[in-house]
């Protein structure tokens, strides 16, 4: 073999080392991963050099017998976004089997929400400046009097006495101040929520209420002001999503309320009560969260007014439909916390119920139809992790838009930790 032949086989091997190192400083260098810069030694690539769909053909060595070797371009690899809310909002989602936008927008601050989810609540509710009418349809509180009979002597108990002789003066019917009567009712409650999540369909939740009643009656006789404070009336229920998807939310609900209050304080409605309802909630965009609510409250064995008593007469209650519409605004939203603006509105109407009159003590005036609705203001602060709430702090405020209320105004705090 002459030293010609060696060299020219040496001259083959140096060129194919050659591409192959070519050919892997190309693919390393080709495009940036998203996070670095090119490399110094990677220059931008150039149309004029390298027209697009033109293969670059790496010249052979003079030398070599090894026909040319044409490099394939490799295809640039598409560029990695930079982190956002909603990717680790979407990420987060679907690591808890829960729909992306209504998982992270349930943030109604008063309807309740239609996402099934495992969390502990702690809410503050302060309720200002109910009247008579307090008792309706014994929906927040039990009735307060007792109903004397027609032209007897029927007595004045406290609250929750039902029908029967009192222990106070004999009033018949008799006036308790006329419309200079009134009564100034103002509430706090404090509850303690939780709810557990088997999946993203199903949940079920517990409330223990404390509650605080204060009463102040002007040009009244004959009837004990319900004040007091202690445990309320505890209420347990489940939810089951009947539509779960990544924008929308449709729950039924059924919430028991249980007699755990002391009625003759006014600390509960002195009977149980079943609430079936539905929930729903929507996405419009990734801002903005549509929510609403329409519940049925069944009142059992509540107080029955006799026949022959003074005024209207028969089951102080048939229900309450309850409903309401909101919407959750993100205003400001970064990957860590995020702030939302809550507005609902909120409606109650009572069926075929009763009520206490403000000018006798002894009557019961219809309250069927009565119709109490309020604006709720408010908003809430999230604190987030890869895009799911961890936590939340809410505060709101309500106020009555009608003639007929439960309160004038309420105001809300509240403080919720999701797991």
């Amino acid at each position: 073999m002459t030293l010609l032949s060696h060299g020219r086989k040496a001259g083959g091997m140096l060129a194919i080392l050659s591409l192959a190192a070519s050919v892997d400083a190309g693919s390393a260098c080709a495009v940036p991963n998203g996070c670095t810069p090119y490399p110094n030694q990677c220059q931008p690539y150039s149309a004029e050099l390298c027209p697009p769909g033109a293969p670059a053909p790496i010249p052979p060595d003079p030398g070599s017998t090894m026909p040319p070797v044409v490099q394939t371009p490799t295809a640039p690899a598409p560029m990695t976004p930079a982190p956002s809310a909603q990717m680790f909002q979407a990420q987060a989602a679907s690591e808890a089997g829960l729909g992306e936008l209504a998982f992270a927008n349930a943030g109604a601050g008063y309807i309740d929400i239609a996402v099934p989810q495992t969390m502990f609540r702690l809410r503050y509710d302060a309720a200002f400046n109910g009247d008579f009418s307090m008792d309706r349809a014994e929906y927040m509180y039990p009735a307060y009097r007792t109903f004397a009979q027609n032209g007897g002597a029927g007595g004045v108990g406290g609250i929750g006495g039902v029908g029967g002789v009192g222990g106070g003066v004999g009033v018949g019917g008799g006036a308790i101040g006329g419309n200079e009567a009134t009564a100034d009712v103002d509430l706090q409650e404090v509850h303690a929520y939780f709810e557990y999540a088997f999946n993203n369909r199903f949940s079920t939740f517990v409330n223990v209420p404390f509650r605080s009643v204060d009463t102040t009656l002007t040009n009244v006789t004959g009837i004990d002001a319900p004040s007091g404070g202690g445990l309320g009336d505890v209420w347990f229920g489940f939810k089951y999503a009947l539509i779960a998807t990544p924008d929308d939310y449709l729950t039924f609900q059924t919430k028991v309320y249980t007699p755990t209050g002391d009625e003759d304080d006014a600390l509960g409605t002195g009977h149980t009560s079943i609430e079936p309802g539905l929930l729903f909630q929507s996405s419009l965009n990734p801002d903005i969260t549509f929510f609403g609510e329409a519940k049925y409250w069944i009142p059992i064995d509540e107080t029955e007014v006799p026949a022959d008593a003074t005024g209207d007469s028969g089951s102080y209650s048939s229900g309450v439909f309850q409903y309401g519409l909101g919407a959750a605004i993100d205003l400001v939203e970064q990957q860590t916390w995020k702030v939302q603006s809550v507005n609902e509105f909120v409606g109650w109407t009572a069926i075929d119920s009763l009520k206490g009159d403000p000018t006798v003590a002894t009557l019961a005036q219809d309250a069927s139809g009565d119709t109490v609705v309020n604006v709720k203001i408010g908003a809430r602060f999230y604190r987030m992790c890869r895009g799911r709430e961890q936590s939340s702090l809410y505060a709101g405020w309500g106020h009555a838009l009608t003639d007929e209320m439960w309160y004038e105004d309420l105001f809300r705090l509240e403080y919720r930790v999701l797991f």
